[in-house]
This record gives C-alpha cells, structure tokens and sequence, in this order.
C-alpha cells in the first residue's frame, strides 16, 4: 500500500552550496542506500515520486527544507526512518522529522506560504552600526 511521508531536511555546512537537483539526487540516493521502497514514475526513464518545498539558493543554510516522498509500504517508525536516512546521508544534510502528512490536493509548495530569515553580521563596528539604516529601505537591490 503507498504511503506519503513529509520530511524535514536541515542543509548546513558545505551542503550549502549543493543545488536544488543535486539536492534531490542527493537524497533519492540516500532513500536507495537506506532500503525504503520508493515508488517510482512508470514510462522510459522511471524516477522517485518526491515533491519538494521552494528552492533554497545556493549558498544558504537551511534547518526546515520540506519534502515528500512516496513509499510502497510503510516502512516502520517515523524515528527510525530518520535515523536510516541519517546514516547514509552526506555531512551536512540532516533529517529532522519524519510524518504521514494530512493532505488535502494542494501542493508542497502551495503550503508554504512564509519563511523567517536570520542574518549573522561580523565586522567593523562602522558596518554593523550602519545595518538598521538598511532595513528602513523599501529596496534593497544588488
């Protein structure tokens, strides 16, 4: 019986720079290496059945990147789901929660409609004294 799961993947560290393909390769070789039964996409070039949250930019860390993916079976405890994947996945990806979602037809991305940012200055005190003057700009191009 097919199962959706919802996953939550912290990127840090180096993993920062890997992109939202690589990401996804990355992690349907890690369901692989775990043993859980994925389904996959019928036709000429079969592929794993996830849907991904938004992309992340290269180059930013990340603690709540979602994704689902489809399983043949149920594949045991959300605990130790996390720590199979865990196990194989690259330093720097992490799983942090694993869950059987209430879906109700809308997209991964359609219901993430909001994000919080944090931002680490480190610098002269001129630099870091001049930041609150940027955020009274309605723009901020660069």
């Amino acid at each position: 019986m097919k199962t959706t799961w919802r996953f939550r993947l912290a990127k840090r560290g180096k993993m920062r720079f890997l992109s939202h393909l690589d990401l996804m390769r990355t992690v349907a070789r890690a369901f692989r290496r775990a043993g859980l039964p994925l389904v996959y996409s019928e036709g000429f070039h079969p592929h794993p059945l996830f849907s991904f949250g938004p992309a992340l930019a290269v180059g930013i860390e990340s603690e709540a990147e979602y994704f689902d993916a489809v399983l043949r079976e149920d594949p045991g405890p959300e605990e130790e789901i996390c720590a199979r994947l865990n196990a194989v996945l690259p330093q720097g990806l992490v799983i942090r929660a694993a869950g059987r979602p209430l879906l109700d037809g809308r997209s991964l991305a359609a219901l993430l409609d909001a994000a919080s940012y944090h931002l680490w200055l480190a610098g002269p005190r001129e630099a870091l004294a001049a930041f609150p003057a940027l955020l009274t700009r309605t723009s901020l191009p660069y």
